[in-house]
């Protein structure tokens, strides 16, 4: 009885005297962006290039989405899905080369909302969720 009482005792006391386990480092901003989901990132986004092209985006859960430019003409159809890095990548649909699929790393919201995507094509949109 005295060895098992002694050895409880030994047991507690190197449990004091281990190291504390260092604080988990806070997220980074990749990480907590890739986190998000498509739940999180569905919604009404507007967009503009910079270089004339601008309208409105539909994106839905179920991951349809819908382009329409600024003047209501339906400019774009098909697919989206967050992929394992975070990245928004669309799939428009049909095979139109030139309406190829691709995928937008999404910058945090600014102040007023506004964000920026920009394409693995180096191309920068400005975005911001209207609903």
């Amino acid at each position: 009885m005295k060895k098992l009482a002694m050895i409880a005792a030994l047991a507690a006391l190197s449990a004091c005297n281990q190291k504390q386990a260092e604080p988990a480092p806070a997220p980074s901003e990749a990480a907590t962006t890739a986190a998000l989901t498509m739940a999180d990132r569905a919604g009404t986004y507007t967009y503009d290039d910079g270089k004339g092209e601008s309208g409105t985006s539909v994106m839905t859960t179920d991951g349809n989405y819908t382009d329409t430019s600024t003047d209501g003409k339906s400019v774009e159809t098909g697919t989206w899905k967050v992929d394992d890095a975070g990245k928004i990548c669309f799939d428009p649909k049909g095979d139109d080369p030139k309406q190829p699929s691709r995928c937008y790393a999404m910058g945090e919201p600014d102040a007023d909302g506004n964000m920026t995507a920009t394409g693995d094509d180096g191309a920068v949109v400005k975005v911001r969720k209207t609903a």
